[in-house]
């Protein structure tokens, strides 16, 4: 996957990253990585992935690893996808095979699609390691779909036929026509911004888990089921940088021209830095930025803009359960909090309780540290909706 090495180098330069050692076998060719815990969180697989690189980079025998976490659970859909991705790279790029075994059998409703991952591929020793790497780049099942999109294939023809396709899949899956369409709309245009944006390859893994979940406090109650999306791109491009640049480098934004709402959200950013803090500061605010109406990162554009991502996600969270998506770039987790996603008169998302991006503050829910530094954009959507009659 291309760029991945961007995440290397970030684990490797971080002063605070800690690195798993492996234990090395008598032939030299073949290691272990061996742990015994029980939750495996972003922070268990940056120090696994931080061990992987110095091992594979440091030992030109290497040719067999086995990375052992007998009783460790994945906590969430992005920590085993982003270990997915940097597997990929050292069994397709390095040439290495690699064994995985971690518990898979005990899962929730956002962690369903483990066991339709191409980690599975990774759990018997007969089979090949590039078993995973053909099924991490193109795969689907009747609950899954699992594509990598090349940093070439952001053309209308790609990302048409990536929504009829999933139109498709939601509705061979008993879903409504209305949330089959918002869905895939809003996997794929997810996909196109960061294929545009970035100009390297993205990523696209979707679970859709049985129906057959049901309240821990309401057992006889409705029944519910899961939508989980994840996209991930390898980039030096944050989602911040493009907004950033173009406000703030280009002289010629005016309050009478096409770039007259560019022009206005620079004033809104000068009145911002009142607000700004150890948690809030530049990034924050043009990732606040990238989700506006009629915004965009691109170059020299002024009249379409973005069409405001967050409208799409608000209506699909008014029929979820549960909020629990976010979007991750560099230092940042951005969170979808549902009652915040709303705009004001003038088309303004403020992710805040007035509503008001021009005088307010983003909530301090919001935007939360995240353990590593991504380099790219990640976008981590899990939706819980209740079953449909």
């Amino acid at each position: 996957m291309k760029n991945v090495t961007l995440l290397e180098r970030q684990l490797q330069n971080a002063i605070s990253a800690k690195a798993h050692i492996p234990v090395f076998f008598p032939d030299g060719k073949s290691c272990i990585f061996y742990g015994n815990q029980q939750v495996l969180t972003v922070d268990t697989v940056s120090e696994l992935i931080a061990g992987l690189f110095l091992t594979v980079h440091s030992n030109s025998l290497l040719s067999s690893i086995i990375i052992a976490f007998p009783n460790g659970v994945f906590d969430e859909k992005f920590t085993y996808v982003l270990l997915e991705c940097y597997l990929e790279h050292i069994i397709a790029d390095h040439g290495i095979s690699v064994r995985l075994l971690y518990n898979k059998k005990e899962t929730n409703i956002f962690t369903d699609g483990i066991g339709q991952s191409p980690l599975c591929a990774l759990e018997k020793s007969t089979q090949s390691s590039m078993d995973f790497v053909r099924q991490f780049r193109f795969d689907v099942g009747k609950n899954y779909y699992r594509k990598l999109f090349l940093a070439n294939e952001n053309s209308d023809e790609t990302l048409s036929s990536a929504i009829t396709t999933l139109c498709l899949f939601f509705e061979g899956l008993g879903i409504t026509k209305t949330r089959s369409d918002l869905l895939s709309e809003v996997a794929v245009e997810l996909v196109g911004n960061a294929l545009e944006h970035s100009c390297s390859d993205c990523f696209l893994d979707i679970d859709v888990t049985p129906r057959d979940y049901v309240r821990r406090n309401n057992p006889n109650g409705p029944k519910y089921y899961g939508v989980n999306i994840c996209v991930v791109n390898f980039s030096p491009t944050l989602l911040s940088s493009q907004i950033q640049s173009k406000l703030c480098v280009n002289p010629e934004l005016r309050d009478k021209s096409d770039s007259a709402r560019y022009w206005r959200l620079r004033k809104i950013y000068m009145y911002h830095r009142r607000f700004f803090r150890e948690d809030y500061g530049d990034d924050e605010f043009f990732m606040l930025s990238a989700f506006q109406d009629r915004i965009s990162g691109r170059p020299n554009e002024y009249l379409t803009g973005g069409t405001g991502l967050p409208t799409l996600i608000k209506w699909l969270e008014t029929q979820a359960d549960s909020n629990n998506c976010y979007v991750l770039s560099g230092r940042r987790k951005m969170q979808f909090l549902q009652p915040l996603l709303e705009y004001d008169a003038e088309h303004w998302i403020g992710m805040n309780q007035e509503h008001d991006f021009q005088h307010c503050a983003p909530d301090k829910n919001v935007f939360l540290p995240f353990p590593i530094y991504f380099p790219g954009t990640a976008y981590n959507l899990n939706f819980v909706m209740e079953t449909e009659e």
